[in-house]
């Protein structure tokens, strides 16, 4: 068994001539199980990568790919069926330790460590979070403590890739099985070989869906590019602490003060080719939420309509509409405008004592130059507070 074989070179691939320096060494080594396949009888490899276009395999007969074979989408991980049969007595501690329901431990389980799917129909939980949350009895973040997502976050930044565009993202099967060289590899089949992203199956046979695969994975992404963002991780986790305390408090100064912290430290190639563009500027406002482990899409739609995101947490709702000005002296009007669409469309009325806000973001100055509020920290619900007070 060769565990990992891809690793040499996967951890240097920033650094291209010695990557491909390492690759031809490799290959030297493969050659030598070719010339002793007599003595083999069974060769097991694991890696993250596919190199058969790479030059690797071509060293030794070309093995079999199992990676998408529905035989073996259980392999590499926990179902729900074992996590149930197998850890019965761990999760009653837990249960008992957490003063919860043995079924809401298991909901928060799925939520945070499942979803690892290889072929689009068998879903997995990671081993390595299941069994550390078991041990500690918390649902803690441990993809993002192992480092596991370094690597990835390094791709994000080196190909200019932002956090939303892979959710949903579609991809045909013959781009999964026949990936091309590593440097030019497509970003999708890249991070999901690194297992970033997770299929779900698509309209045909042909055509899957790739997310990310849970809570976990989500929130650990988010953090590292706000990270590299600030170029700071104690700017991420004060950043992290503040926007909870804003959402807790029910606090618009305070969670207006982050968003304008995280849109000013953007890099500006990233506003150059989004000039004007409200689905840009709302999904970095994303990024503060998901690294609270929050998933504001999950609660956007609603009737009649459909507000540009809502937020839940601690039993407290944030409705909450995004608008771009062209000039910072429309702004007033059009958070007015903003807040009045959020009460009209009644985006707010499936959620009790909700927060409304409407965000207008100068695109000159990229940044929220106006706001209005109804709902927030005041005594009476139906007043409204903006910038000014």
């Amino acid at each position: 068994m060769i565990d990992e074989y891809d690793s040499p070179v996967t951890d240097i691939l920033n650094k291209p001539a010695e990557a491909n320096s390492v690759r031809l060494l490799l290959r030297e080594y493969y050659k030598q199980l070719k010339a002793n396949d007599r003595l083999l009888s069974f060769v097991f490899v694991t890696g993250v990568t596919k190199y058969v276009q790479g030059g690797l395999y071509s060293a030794f007969n070309n093995p079999t790919d199992i990676s998408f074979w529905q035989e073996f989408g259980a392999l590499t991980g926990f179902t729900q069926e074992e996590i149930e049969r197998c850890f019965r007595k761990k999760l009653e501690e837990v249960a008992i330790y957490k003063i919860m329901s043995l079924e809401k431990v298991l909901e928060n389980m799925k939520t945070y460590y499942n979803g690892y799917s290889f072929d689009g129909v068998t879903f997995v939980y990671n081993p390595y979070s299941t069994i550390l949350f078991l041990d500690t009895r918390q649902f803690d973040n441990f993809w993002y403590l192992s480092g596991s997502s370094e690597q990835m976050i390094s791709f994000f930044k080196k190909k200019k890739l932002t956090f939303e565009q892979f959710r949903g993202a579609k991809i045909d099967r013959f781009r999964l099985l026949n990936p091309n060289k590593m440097r030019y590899s497509d970003p999708i089949v890249y991070l999901y070989q690194l297992g970033c992203l997770s299929l779900r199956l698509g309209s045909t046979d042909k055509v899957y869906i790739v997310d990310y695969p849970n809570t976990e994975v989500r929130e650990s992404t988010a953090r590292h590019m706000i990270e590299n963002f600030l170029n700071s991780h104690d700017g991420a986790q004060s950043m992290c602490e503040s926007v909870k305390t804003a959402l807790s408090r029910r606090d618009p100064f305070l969670l207006v003060t982050e968003i304008n912290l995280l849109l000013a430290s953007l890099p500006h190639q990233y506003y150059e080719k989004n000039k004007r563009n409200e689905g840009f500027y709302s999904s970095k406002i994303f990024l503060l939420f998901y690294i609270i482990g929050l998933d504001p899409l999950a609660e956007k739609s609603g009737n009649p309509g459909a507000s540009d995101f809502v937020i839940n947490y601690e039993e407290k709702s944030w409705v909450i509409e995004v608008k771009v000005s062209p000039n910072k002296d429309k702004s007033r009007k059009i958070a007015n405008d903003a807040l009045n669409q959020i009460k009209e469309k009644n985006y707010a009325g499936a959620y009790r004592d909700p927060v409304s806000l409407g965000l207008v973001i100068d695109d000159d100055t990229r940044s929220v130059t106006w706001w209005e509020c109804r709902g927030g920290m005041g005594e009476n619900p139906d007043d409204i507070i903006n910038a000014t007070d």
